[in-house]
């Protein structure tokens, strides 16, 4: 496996689990399908039947339930509703939808594989001849997240990403947002997030210098020389992401995000001379999978 493969494993492993894990908790309706509408009352009660009208001013609903009894609900009398649930007229069965966060806090753990496309614009003098550029890192990484609901729909928090992967050295951190914009009809959460980030990844590039190797009888000019660098940068990231909603209110997501880091600094590592000129940038995306409790 060369070097190339064994730095893209982590982050086509992380596909592969991305794409079979949707499969596997994907609901598939089922034929003979009747849907009728379910209020969560704050007293423990849950009535189904049609929500006849609702006031978008205030919350209130005027309900009528499954033995055609109306009631006048106020929006301080229930915690939520969810409309058009669905029922299995053939298995006299119902899709239970689980009851979600509203304004608890959450802990998240699991990984990440943020594939970053390093770039320097590099300038040329009369040491340092050519570079190398468009490197890329996929350094496998843990996930902490914390944060609270703000509502059902709003989620802000704190996130880091700290590399696993051997002479990676990457490190990010920052604050998180998310927007959940589904019917909450299913047992799963579709939702934006967006990230604020500050991140630090080392990068070896590979310079021409002009000077001259001699070994075994003959010789090459230029020569090569690897040089270290750490980067530190402000990111953005922004992208999608899905909750598969399990018991008590515990969730496991699944997310893809585009970044765009600003580097803001950048030191050479073990370096004897003046290191090359120019300015660094850097771009990609990043996949995670997490455990939400």
């Amino acid at each position: 496996m060369n070097y190339f493969s064994y730095r893209l494993l982590p982050f086509l492993l992380l596909v592969f689990f991305f794409i079979t894990a949707g499969q596997a908790f994907a609901q598939t309706p089922e034929p003979g399908i009747a849907t009728y509408d379910v209020v969560y009352m704050k007293n423990g009660r849950i009535l189904k039947g049609e929500i006849l009208v609702f006031e978008v001013k205030d919350g209130d609903i005027t309900f009528r339930d499954m033995q055609g009894r109306k009631y006048s609900i106020t929006r301080e009398e229930y915690d939520y509703f969810v409309e058009d649930m669905r029922y299995s007229v053939k298995n006299k069965d119902t899709l239970i939808i689980r009851p979600r966060k509203t304004t608890e806090m959450e802990i998240s753990l699991g990984f990440s594989a943020p594939y970053v496309a390093v770039n320097h614009d590099f300038k040329a003098d009369s040491y340092y001849l050519y570079e190398n550029a468009g490197l890329i890192y996929l350094p496998l990484s843990l996930k902490f997240g914390l944060g609270k609901y703000i509502n059902r729909q709003n989620f802000a928090g704190v996130t880091a990403d700290i590399g696993l992967t051997s002479g990676s050295s990457y490190f990010s951190a920052g604050l998180r947002y998310s927007y959940q914009y589904d019917a909450y009809k299913k047992n799963t959460s579709f939702y934006i997030p967006v990230e604020l980030s500050f991140s630090n990844l080392n990068a070896t590039f590979q310079n021409g210098i002009a000077d001259t190797v001699f070994s075994n009888g003959g010789y090459s000019y230029p020569a090569y020389v690897d040089s270290e660098v750490s980067l530190k940068s402000i990111g953005i990231h922004v992208g999608q992401g899905v909750a598969f909603i399990l018991n008590n209110k515990k969730s496991i997501s699944l997310e893809l995000l585009l970044f765009r880091n600003f580097v803001v600094s950048h030191k050479y590592i073990d370096i004897d001379r003046n290191p090359p000129s120019g300015n660094f940038s850097a771009y990609g995306l990043k996949l995670a999978f997490f455990y939400n409790i």
